[in-house]
């Protein structure tokens, strides 16, 4: 496996941010007894979940939301975090991009990896405080055109992905100020 600096630099400077400001993360049996207002992080990673758990929603201040290595196809209800700034929905069984994300205007960092959707819809614009976008090993092969409205948008790792060399100089004229993280060209048509 072959980690990228720039990506895991970004990643590793917004999980820093969150250590510095003591952030905990609450389990899904420890959110049974925790202050509403108090939980700002959930880790609900590796729980089998298809589905975001009711008990959730009564926690309307959290930030960073772990839901990688899961089983969801789809995920509705993000919107009922505003404040969310950091998801992970690695390694899922997601076949389309969550239309709900789109309704995330705080959100910064989005790790989506290793999943199975072809295309992010027009509506990621929306996330205009959008830093980092992970897509490595997803079938993503375009980007749509709405995405260069992001203004805070600072990489996109797309490794593992299968793009010829004129669909990368493409994306890097596309994207000129973002930190484009690609494999090497393919020898095929997308």
């Amino acid at each position: 496996m072959k980690f990228i600096p720039a990506i895991i630099s970004v990643l590793f400077i917004n999980l820093a941010s969150a250590q510095e400001k003591q952030v905990k993360y609450y389990s899904l049996s420890e959110l049974k007894n925790a202050v509403v207002d108090s939980v700002i992080a959930v880790d609900l990673k590796k729980m089998n979940l298809s589905e975001l758990p009711p008990e959730l929603m009564r926690f309307k201040h959290i930030q960073y939301l772990d839901l990688s290595k899961n089983k969801f196809s789809n995920v509705t209800g993000l919107e009922n975090f505003p404040h969310l700034r950091y998801l992970n929905l690695e390694k899922n069984r997601l076949d389309y991009f969550p239309v709900s994300i789109c309704q995330l205007t705080e959100i910064e960092t989005l790790i989506l990896n290793r999943n199975y959707f072809e295309s992010i819809p027009a509506c990621i614009e929306y996330c205009q405080q959008l830093k980092t976008i992970d897509l490595w090993y997803t079938s993503v092969t375009t980007l749509p055109q709405e995405i260069t409205r992001i203004p805070t948008l600072e990489a996109i790792d797309l490794t593992g992905i299968q793009i010829n060399k004129e669909r990368q100089e493409q994306l890097k004229q596309m994207l000129p100020r973002v930190k484009l993280t690609l494999s090497p060209p393919c020898n095929c048509t997308h």
